[in-house]
């Protein structure tokens, strides 16, 4: 996730969809590296999310994708991203608090090293979904 949820009336959407686009041309490809398990929830509490936390090799890449879009989103009258940029590919949500991560936990013969955590993730496009309509952005390669 890189924004949080927005409304949009379906005038905007094609709009919406070329601005991002557009400001999405000078983002870099991310390669990111799993972290943790992390319970996330959104921020009226009525979502909750198991999730793998990342981090980046360039943090100037990904302030600088999310900041892009943030740029496209304020401009629709939603907020930006929260301040505290947590990566992270939510497998789970629920309706309800989620227990600790512990009852997570994979069994002893899966270890979490070998169970999608020290994984790299290479993230070469963002996905706007929009309803059932998704439209893939591509990234730029990185210059390293």
């Amino acid at each position: 996730s890189v924004s949080r949820t927005l409304t949009l009336t379906f005038a905007q959407i094609d709009p919406f969809v070329e601005s991002l686009s557009r400001a999405l041309r000078r983002c870099e490809k991310l390669c990111l590296r799993s972290k943790h398990f992390a319970r996330l929830a959104n921020d009226t509490r009525t979502r909750f999310f198991a999730a793998v936390e990342f981090s980046a090799e360039s943090r100037e890449s990904v302030d600088r994708l999310v900041d892009a879009v943030d740029q496209v989103v304020i401009r629709y009258g939603a907020s930006r991203f929260y301040s505290e940029r947590r990566l992270h590919v939510s497998f789970a949500w629920s309706l309800s608090s989620l227990p600790p991560l512990e009852k997570y936990q994979p069994p002893e013969k899966y270890p979490l090293d070998s169970f999608m955590l020290k994984e790299t993730l290479i993230c070469d496009r963002v996905v706007c979904r929009i309803g059932e309509r998704e439209t893939l952005i591509a990234l730029k390669q990185s210059r390293s």
